[in-house]
């Protein structure tokens, strides 16, 4: 097997069931704070990420067309929420742009260093993976604390 099928084979869940908490989320538990911040920061401040680390020369960052950056430590929580609409319109956009991020970086280049740090092509896919399953299980346990039904758990394959 090849290694860039088995990363984008764990990549894609973690994606959709971050986008299954925008699309099950109702416009209240949205807008609920839980703690320390709302859902909505924690979808924006995920796709942030993703868009982020994606970006490179030729892969624009594009949170910059939503105005509004999300604090990494959720240090400002009276932020303007983020509507859901415009979250599934930067979500399409991540999502189109980690499509492009695999097509560029082949599983030849995975052990370069990228641009970030002293990180490697597979260092980052491999945190963002994981920053994506830390953000979709807290927003599902978020879910579950106000009765509603928890995000279902994809494995590879599903």
């Amino acid at each position: 097997m090849v290694t860039i099928d088995i990363i984008k084979r764990h990549f894609l869940p973690s994606l959709y069931m971050l986008e299954v908490v925008i699309e099950t989320s109702s416009e209240d538990m949205w807008n609920k704070t839980d703690n320390h911040a709302p859902l909505w920061q924690h979808v924006m401040h995920t796709l942030e990420s993703i868009d982020y680390c994606f970006t490179d020369e030729q892969l624009v960052y594009l949170v910059e067309e939503y105005k509004q950056h999300i604090p990494y430590d959720f240090s400002e929580t009276q932020l303007e929420a983020i509507s859901q609409t415009k979250c599934k319109e930067y979500f399409q956009k991540v999502k189109d742009k980690s499509a492009q991020f695999f097509i560029k970086y082949k599983e030849e280049l995975f052990n370069e260093c990228y641009r970030l740090k002293n990180l490697t092509v597979l260092d980052v896919l491999l945190v963002q993976i994981r920053h994506i399953q830390y953000h979709t299980a807290y927003c599902s346990s978020i879910f579950s604390r106000n009765g509603l039904e928890d995000i279902t758990w994809l494995g590879y394959g599903e």
